[in-house]
């Protein structure tokens, strides 16, 4: 003999004493419940009017099954499972026991693990597995889970977060409300989203801290350990390695690496194109240009502007305020106080310390150009007018750098 106890305005009824659920017929249909043939309904479980239970369905012991559910043919509601009012679980799914399932969520051919938590009018897609190994995952109201989703035992889904299809979230990720993530994302084990938009392809290593108001795009590979700040935004293709530190309102421009412990602060902006070598620093406010290559343990201070194309050797140190020109080369060790940059009538001026002067995309030592500057003008086809002002600017920063020679 089994009991099974069903819902009467709210309240649990006397339970009822049967052998066979066709026993019960007649009180099912006062309350508007269905149970298809071939079901099996586990003892003491607990039924709420207007209920449609689906043949071969499978309802475990004590399962609570509230008002308005409807489960599809061949589902499967574990040990003690809770599932809320008006919610719908389609064929196949599968509840684990003692999970706990709110109103009006939507599970539409999924796998939800033991002790998991789904929050009111979440959607579940199809084919997702959550929380099947372990399970205790928490999925918060308003969630969207997509099609093919894979979520790992302990993770935290917050309120109206959307997950895309086809991706990974791994064990105890925390993922803050509204929080968005594309389809084909991996999110592995420990990450802590705290509220941002992540791209589709995105990979995100384990142990991650993502902040508020992030803007992760696609095809994004942040490897373990990282820690991006508020209000980030780190465009597509983007490559960024362990333990690296991006600070808040940092933008990373499209097509970037930045390699391994590499700090860059609040702020600063990084072009299309460009790499940072491992263990570099990059100070607040900071604007490093297109196509840089920035090699390791080079450290960049606040507010320094550097240009387009520019390299700048390992362990280079370049001052606050400093402004380094497009093209310029920067050599190994070098430490860089002081720059001037002029903008001529034809071509930009950029001085940095060195004996060496840009001028345009050519580099040459100061003599050089004192000895040569009408030659190239004529080639560049100058006026005479440019040639003299250009005269004018290398004289000007050979007197400069004669005079720092002596300080």
């Amino acid at each position: 003999m089994k009991v099974l106890y069903l819902w009467i305005n709210s309240k649990v009824c006397n339970p009822f004493i049967y052998e066979k659920i066709d026993d019960l017929k007649e009180e099912l249909s006062k309350r508007y419940i269905i149970i298809g043939n071939s079901a099996k309904i586990g003892d003491c479980a607990i039924i709420g009017d207007y209920t449609k239970i689906d043949g071969e369905v499978e309802v475990c012991n004590y399962a609570n099954i509230g008002k308005g559910v409807i489960i599809r043919g061949n589902a499967h509601i574990g040990l003690g499972a809770k599932i809320g009012n008006y919610t719908k679980i389609s064929y196949h799914s599968k509840i684990g026991d003692y999970a706990n399932i709110g109103k009006k969520v939507n599970i539409d051919y999924a796998i939800i693990g033991n002790y998991a938590k789904i929050g009111n009018e979440a959607e579940i897609g199809i084919l997702s597995n959550i929380g099947i190994v372990g399970g205790e995952v928490e999925i918060s109201n308003y969630a969207n889970i997509g099609k093919e989703v894979f979520i790992g035992s302990y993770a935290h889904i917050g309120l109206g977060a959307k997950i895309g299809n086809y991706t990974s979230i791994g064990n105890e990720v925390i993922i803050g409300g509204l929080t968005n993530i594309g389809d084909y994302a991996s999110i592995s084990e420990k990450v802590n989203i705290d509220y941002a938009n992540i791209g589709n392809y995105a990979k995100i290593g384990k142990e991650t801290k993502i902040g508020s108001f992030v803007n992760i795009g696609n095809y994004i590979n942040i490897n373990e350990k990282a820690i991006i700040g508020n209000f980030a935004k780190i465009n597509d293709y983007v490559k960024i390695g362990d333990n690296a530190k991006i600070g808040n309102e940092t933008e990373i421009g499209n097509c970037v690496n930045i390699g391994n412990e590499v700090t860059i602060d609040e702020a600063t902006i990084i072009g299309n194109d460009t790499s940072v070598g491992e263990e570099t620093t990059i100070g607040e406010e900071a604007n490093i240009g297109c196509c840089v290559k920035i090699a390791n343990c080079a450290a960049i201070s606040d507010y320094v502007s550097v240009g387009d194309y520019a390299i700048i050797d390992d362990h280079a140190k370049i001052s606050d305020c400093t402004v380094i020109g497009d093209y310029v080369k920067i050599g190994n060790s070098a430490k860089i106080i002081r720059t001037i940059g002029i903008r001529g009538s034809a071509h930009t001026v950029s001085y940095w310390g060195e004996d060496k002067l840009l001028i345009g995309c050519k580099e040459y030592s100061i003599s050089e150009w004192q000895e040569n500057f009408k030659k190239v003008g004529i080639f560049e086809k100058y006026t005479d007018n440019q040639i003299e002002e250009y005269k004018l600017y290398i004289d000007t920063i050979a007197r400069i750098h004669k005079n720092l020679e002596y300080t």
